[in-house]
């Protein structure tokens, strides 16, 4: 009975773990913002979707971002790209800031939500605290000319945070080195207008690189399916 016991623990647990680690909804391939709201005296982190369905918004665990191996830039020539850890002439998958197309997610980093005059200076910090992934992710928007600048990466010296301002809105090329999943953690912090003491939010946002995480849906079937064969094993034991 005993071993029976551990069976079903140790089968249930690898068949609904990864279902809660995992189950998330991609995004559309279109206009999505990593919003910033502040209500209730606390600024709060998400996903808020712009276009096809306007206002739909995620916590930052129940949605990932998704960006195909097809798109893709070659690193240009020059110290101005070292921000990005791929070298001269090797390939970034990217979010492109730019171009919107209909197979790509156009990724942007809104604080529409926030009315002027709510923080100090009407100004907010984006920070970068980690990354866990196969390679490095960095944060840039290009001039007229070609011309980087970079406001995040995870390259040893690389920026760590910029500013924002509220009410606001900006789009930037959200680069990855290598395909996978990439699980990036943010914190957005700012100062109350008569206040002394930030407040601040943090979050972990997935962003999967020529990876599709399967949608909650499936793991569901995945796990119903677990859930037979283990009956029918138990079954064939007690017999």
């Amino acid at each position: 009975m005993n071993n029976i016991h551990r069976i079903i623990g140790g089968a249930t647990a690898l068949a609904f773990i990864p279902a809660l680690a995992f189950a998330q909804v991609q995004l559309p391939a279109d206009h999505v913002d990593l919003g910033i709201g502040y209500e209730a005296g606390a600024l709060e982190l998400h996903w808020h979707v712009e276009e096809p369905a306007p206002g739909v918004e995620y916590a930052p665990d129940e949605a990932y971002a998704f960006i195909p191996l097809s798109s893709t830039i070659t690193r240009p020539g020059g110290v101005a790209w070292d921000f990005t850890g791929a070298l001269d002439g090797e390939t970034l998958f990217v979010a492109p800031g730019t171009d919107q197309t209909p197979t790509v997610l156009f990724l942007g980093v809104g604080s529409e939500e926030i009315t002027d005059g709510t923080f100090q200076s009407d100004s907010l910090v984006f920070s970068l605290d980690g990354v866990t992934g196969p390679g490095v992710f960095s944060l840039w928007q290009t001039d007229g000319f070609g011309t980087p600048t970079a406001a995040l990466s995870s390259v040893s010296g690389g920026p760590t945070s910029f500013s924002l301002t509220t009410g606001g809105h900006a789009h930037y090329d959200w680069g990855f080195t290598a395909p996978g999943v990439y699980e990036l953690t943010f914190t957005v912090s700012g100062t109350l207008v008569g206040e002394t003491l930030p407040i601040a939010d943090t979050a972990t946002y997935t962003f999967a690189v020529g990876t599709a995480i399967p949608e909650p849906s499936s793991f569901a079937a995945l796990a119903g399916l677990a859930t037979l064969a283990l009956a029918a094993t138990l079954r064939r034991r007690t017999v």
